[in-house]
């Protein structure tokens, strides 16, 4: 039987604690998920480094070996960690907000190298692929989409998410 529900983690900037901001780029991601789901028939869930997590998620995170002491007494990585490896795909947003077009979020960054270690399947964001490419000379290029124009994330959102199913 197919799946029928999808977890994708998406790593990204918090807007200097903007909550507006904040909400605004999530409702991008939740309408490229909603859509994308639409499209392959599937439940399409977004999972944050602040998700709150659930007895569901917590017994998932504990089954694909997440520290759960760290995570019970607030410890962030083991949580993020945790997130990520629940999850079947993951985005990572690696621009830097007001930042130049090479610059990169690192703790974004930290964040992906969590998910290339658990060889999760991902795609990582940036305004300019050449740019970044000459500092991230160990990311493969087909794992770096452009996305100079923000206003675009939903549509990017739901085309990644698709292309990595047509792919399983």
């Amino acid at each position: 039987m197919p799946p029928t529900h999808l977890r994708v983690f998406f790593g990204h900037d918090y807007f200097g604690g903007n909550a507006g901001l904040l909400r605004a780029y999530r409702r991008k991601i939740e309408r490229g998920c909603w859509a994308a789901g639409r499209s392959l028939g599937l439940t399409i869930e977004a999972l944050y480094g602040n998700t709150k997590l659930t007895a569901e998620l917590l017994a998932e995170i504990r089954g694909a070996g997440g520290d759960m002491a760290g995570i019970r007494h607030g410890s962030f990585w083991p949580r993020i960690e945790g997130l990520i490896r629940v999850s079947e795909f993951a985005i990572f947003d690696l621009t830097l907000p007001g930042g130049s077009d090479a610059e990169v979020n690192w703790n974004v960054l930290m964040e992906l190298g969590v998910a290339r270690g658990a060889r999760l399947p991902l795609r990582a964001l940036v305004r300019n692929r050449q740019a970044v490419l000459k500092r991230l000379t160990n990311m493969a290029d087909a794992q770096i989409e452009e996305c100079s124009d923000m206003q675009q994330l939903g549509a990017l959102v739901k085309e990644l998410i698709v292309a990595f199913q047509g792919g399983r």
